[in-house]
């Protein structure tokens, strides 16, 4: 690298002096050009100057020459008028012959003037053409001059140009001799560093991830982690860490997906990711009901939470997930949308008997609906037979969700507002109202406004939940 900038300097600096160089002998071509017209400037100025000054001259002697020809003859009329006043009485017969006399001697004195001042002029005219023939003389050789100057800058211009040149050829050839060399150089060099490298230590590198393992501290319950240590090989000298993470975080979509990877993990609440948007949330996840893995949306057991809401509380869900709560119609569509569930209703009665119904086909429409979708029964127990009007998938399939503030129903009216619940309401006959207001467990409820299922009696605690299909 010094070589190619040393050389790079020298082609620079050589064509900087051969610039100046070249500058200096057209400066000094054009001093001398200067000089020379300065010159015939000078002459030129001296002749103009002595012509104007033989002009006034001129003009002063013809002013001075009439002025007196006029005093002269005025002086003679005079001196003719007064002798011709004296003597014209004496002279009588001869006044005439003594005036004709008179006349021819001032015209020959007109004469002679003339004649003196035609000749002086005439000679002042040929003095007059001597100086213009000199004049153009004089621009003649101010323009020889010039061209003269003008032929020698270009023959010397082109011939500087012509070494210019030459000289820059010479230069290019040397530089391209002194790159090639550069280049041989530095293919030598970078053999050497390469071999210099390779006698270095050698930094550590990421060995394999390691297994996923359970969360701990370093993720969220719910989710799995991995790692990988930078050990292979082990670096030298407390070299520098390897690039990259060494940290992996995994997250599943569902209680399902948890209890699968995660292993047998007790009910509680869990994180997870959603499938389409990557949400993150927490959910209640039953681990222990029929092989767990159900997600809980939703959950009553002692009136605590209030569920005669607004349709925007049932949207994005309320409540406590350890206590009673509503998971929300929004991530439950997102979470339903992806395969067929299951659908699994427990309750327990004043007299804390269960019972429970598991359905197939169930999932939750897009908003603003929230439609419910859910198909025939699988399994049940602790149920009484109604009739298929008052089954819950055969009345709530294919429904609207209603809150007071949100009608959706067929209805005439406002089955929430009737019955102070939310649910995925058809008509106002029915007996499901899991939303419904909490009574004391047992109590006979006629107007139907009571969280009920399967009869008029109010329940003491409800759950509802999904998990995929097998």
């Amino acid at each position: 690298m010094a070589v190619c900038k040393a050389n790079m300097l020298f082609v620079i600096l050589t064509s900087y002096t051969v610039l100046l160089n070249r500058c200096a002998n057209t400066n000094e071509l054009l001093m001398q050009t200067f000089s020379k017209v300065l010159s015939l400037d000078n002459e030129f100025r001296k002749s103009h100057a002595s012509l104007d000054e033989r002009m006034d001259k001129l003009e002063i002697k013809l002013e001075n020459s009439l002025s007196a020809l006029q005093t002269q003859l005025t002086e003679g009329l005079e001196r003719i008028a007064q002798t011709q006043k004296n003597y014209e009485p004496k002279l009588g017969g001869i006044t005439n012959n003594f005036q004709s006399t008179i006349s021819n001697t001032v015209t020959q004195m007109m004469k002679s003037q003339y004649t003196a001042i035609n000749t002086a002029m005439k000679q002042e005219k040929v003095a007059l053409m001597s100086l213009k023939t000199e004049m153009k003389n004089h621009m003649k050789n101010i323009d020889d001059e010039f061209q003269n100057a003008q032929s020698s800058l270009d023959e010397r211009l082109a011939n500087q140009t012509n070494a210019m040149d030459y000289k820059l050829e010479r230069h290019s050839k040397s530089y391209k001799s002194s790159s090639d060399s550069i280049k041989s150089d530095l293919r030598s060099l970078t053999s050497r560093v390469s071999s210099i490298e390779n006698m270095l230590p050698v930094d550590g590198q990421w060995a394999n991830w390691m297994g996923w393992t359970k969360c701990d501290t370093r993720c969220k319950t719910g989710q799995m982690y991995r790692l990988r240590e930078c050990n292979n090989p082990a670096p030298l000298y407390g070299g520098a860490s390897c690039p990259g993470e060494d940290l992996e975080i995994r997250a599943f979509a569902d209680c399902s997906e948890i209890r699968q990877n995660l292993g047998s993990v007790p009910s509680g609440v869990y994180h997870i990711t959603t499938w389409k948007t990557n949400q993150h949330a927490k959910v209640f996840c039953d681990m222990d009901t029929d092989q767990g893995g159900w997600t809980v949306f939703q959950h009553r057991v002692d009136g605590s939470v209030d569920f005669y809401r607004n349709f925007s509380s049932y949207e994005n869900g309320f409540g406590s997930l350890q206590g009673e709560f509503w998971l929300g119609l929004k991530l439950m569509h997102e979470m339903t949308s992806r395969t067929t569930h299951d659908l699994r209703i427990d309750i327990t009665r004043a007299n804390d008997s269960t019972a429970y119904i598991v359905y197939a086909d169930f999932s939750v429409g897009a908003g603003s609906n929230y439609t419910l979708h859910v198909g025939d029964a699988l399994s049940e127990r602790g149920l009484p037979v109604v009739p298929d009007r008052y089954q819950f998938n055969s009345y709530a399939n294919g429904s609207a969700f209603s809150t007071f503030d949100h009608d959706n129903d067929h209805s005439w009216s406002n089955c929430a507002v009737d019955y102070h619940g939310a649910w995925w309401y058809r008509n106002c006959i029915y007996l499901a109202n899991l939303n419904g207001l909490y009574y004391t467990p047992g109590t006979y409820v006629s107007n139907r406004t009571a969280m009920i299922f399967d009869s008029f009696e109010s329940l003491k605690t409800s759950r509802m939940m999904f998990r995929p299909s097998v």
